[in-house]
């Protein structure tokens, strides 16, 4: 049964294409329209044929196909007309489930000349239109569409890229965590963050808006005080903090604090006059920033001598001689008269002077702003400035003034000279004194100073006296540095603990008149280079450890000399005769040396031979 409906189905194939080919001659064009259409529901009725079906009955269908051959086509013809359309629709439905794709039966003889005869099957010219684009707009859109994707991938890339990064920093910084900051709280409650590590903080959004914040903020992005200075942070409370309680006296904390903090104190809560009495100094009859201002007539109503819109310079400078009082035991002075009286100015207290000179004008508010931007008080060309009484000089000898000398002194640019001498200072010298460029004269000697000289001294050219000496704590070597002092006269470095050779580079201080190294551990010879300095007057190496013997030189070269010491060492030979002729007919008045050998008749291996020695010890 299978077969012969195979069977009949091909060869219903092929009488439909023989007709097909057979009417398209005919010149009726509704009956060839209708042929067209009856071979094209064939066709697509064969397609859907299964492979199976075709495979299984191969006998059948030859026979079959025997037997349509030997048919005329004249039977052909009759038998494709006797077949109803409903019965080759029957047929070709009872495999209307299958989905596979057979190629046509249709053979080409040379006889089919009509072009809509597919020679492949329908499924396989659609899959070949669907795989690839038709046109160059459909080329277009994919490019775009694979474009899209790219640029999508490379952002979704390097979205992770810094998702990972800053996760990785997050790591990095959690493995080193930096102590708390310092928060300072203005009264408007603007926090200043201030870190722990010794750098200087960079300006914050949130400025201090009081005086006591604005200060302390000033001193450390200036470097004029370390955050060390202020003691410990306070314990998640803002009772301590500098600035935050403005007229709070607390005199019985003062223990406590440090001088830093307790200059703060003074300018805020105690360094205060009557508003009336701070308009009729300033003149300006503004009273915007009074503090504890009332309506009470029977109150007086006071704000601070400063304000955040005082120069800058001078709030530092005030807040420096303030610190050197509280950090030196100002209140056991002998002498502190008008110091800490409110509203005084620095220039009138005792052992203080000041000279009228321009400074730069940038208040303490705008400072705060950009503390990188200060101008300096060297170049005042394109500034503005404003007239203000600035130390020029401060000098408190013998004046039982105990402590450290405190650093903040870097904040008087235009001290010329610094007298301590006498007193029982302790501690080292800071090194911020090289900063103060203008100074000439540094008198700190007869003191308990230790430490070693710092080389910053080196840095001050205009300076032309130095005394440290009688402060026998003060070890290490004369630093090189100071040859680059050419304006210095007088150098006294006696009496201290200093080791090693004289420098052979003091031959180039052609200014110097005065050299004591008295008293010292230096070793070596005296150097030849001395004699270089024909300007000096006064020589003092006694008590060393020097060996060697006078050179010649120096009879010949130093001209001016009036007073030379070379006793308590270990220096042999003789004095040369041209020092000799400066004793008789120079300048020269004291000549001391050891023993002076040939006067006693003899002396000791170490001795000196003087016949013209004004002394011998």
């Amino acid at each position: 049964m299978v077969d012969d409906i195979l069977g009949e189905t091909v060869e219903s194939n092929r009488i439909y294409t023989a007709s097909s080919s057979s009417s398209s001659s005919s010149p009726d064009n509704n009956n060839k329209t209708q042929q067209k259409h009856n071979m094209s529901s064939s066709a697509a009725s064969n397609q859907r044929l299964f492979i199976d079906a075709s495979t299984t009955a191969p006998q059948s269908a030859s026979t079959n196909n025997t037997n349509n051959n030997n048919t005329s086509p004249q039977q052909q013809q009759q038998q494709e007309g006797d077949t109803p359309t409903s019965a080759r629709t029957q047929n070709t439905s009872l495999y209307a489930d299958d989905d596979s794709a057979v190629s046509s039966e249709v053979t080409d003889d040379g006889t089919n000349s009509d072009p809509e005869v597919p020679i492949l099957t329908r499924m396989e010219v659609v899959r070949e239109e669907e795989v690839l684009p038709r046109n160059r707009r459909e080329w277009c859109i994919v490019l775009l569409a694979i474009l899209c994707i790219l640029l999508i991938a490379a952002g979704v890339g390097v979205g992770v890229y810094f998702l990972v990064r800053h996760l990785t920093n997050d790591d990095d910084t959690d493995k080193s965590v930096p102590p708390p900051p310092v928060v300072t709280m203005s009264p408007t409650g603007s926090p200043t963050s201030m870190p722990t590590n010794g750098t200087l903080p960079q300006p914050m959004p949130g400025l201090p808006s009081d005086l006591g914040g604005a200060i302390q903020l000033h001193v450390l992005q200036q470097g004029i005080s370390n955050l060390l200075s202020f003691g410990e942070p306070p314990d998640n409370t803002t009772d301590d903090i500098i600035g935050t309680d403005e007229n709070t006296n607390n005199d019985s904390d003062e223990g406590s604090k440090t001088p830093q903090e307790l200059a703060i104190d003074f300018l805020v809560s105690k360094d205060t006059l009557p508003v009336e009495v701070l308009d009729a100094k300033n003149d300006e009859g503004n009273t915007d920033d009074v503090f504890g201002s009332t309506n009470d007539k029977d109150v007086l109503v006071t704000r601070p001598y400063l304000t955040i819109d005082t120069p800058a310079y001078r709030v530092a400078q005030r807040y420096a001689a303030l610190v050197l009082y509280y950090g030196t035991n100002g209140n056991e002075w002998l002498s502190n008269n008008r110091w800490l009286e409110p509203g005084v100015h620095e220039c009138d207290w005792v052992g203080v002077t000041c000279e009228l000179v321009e400074i730069p004008s940038i208040s303490l508010k705008d400072a705060l702003v950009d503390p990188t931007d200060l101008p300096t008080t060297t170049d005042s060309s394109n500034m503005d400035v404003t007239m203000e009484r600035m130390i020029t000089s401060i000098d408190l000898p013998k004046n039982n003034l105990q402590g450290n000398i405190p650093q903040e002194l870097v904040a008087l640019p235009y001290i010329e000279r610094l007298g301590l001498w006498s007193n029982e200072l302790t501690g080292q010298i800071p090194n911020t004194i090289g900063k103060l460029s203008r100074l000439s004269s540094i008198l700190l000697d007869d003191n308990d100073l230790s430490g070693s000289i710092p080389h910053e001294l080196g840095d001050l050219n205009e300076l032309t006296t130095l005394f440290l000496g009688l402060n026998k704590d003060i070890t290490g070597r004369i630093p090189n540095s100071i040859h680059n002092l050419f304006k210095l006269q007088k150098l006294g470095l006696n009496d201290l603990s200093l080791s090693g050779p004289i420098p052979k580079k003091f031959g180039q201080l052609s200014n110097l008149t005065w050299l004591d190294l008295s008293k010292n551990e230096l070793s070596n010879t005296l150097p030849n280079e001395l004699s270089k300095v024909t300007s000096l007057q006064t020589l003092l190496v006694n008590d060393n450890e020097l060996s060697g013997s006078i050179p010649e030189s120096y009879g010949e070269r130093l001209v001016n000399l009036m007073r030379l010491e070379v006793h308590g060492n270990d220096l042999t030979g003789s004095v040369d005769s041209s020092l000799c002729e400066l004793t008789t007919s120079g300048s020269l008045e004291t000549l001391v040396a050891t023993d002076c050998g040939s006067n006693e008749g003899g002396g000791s291996m170490n001795t000196i031979s003087c016949d013209c020695c004004t002394s011998c010890v």
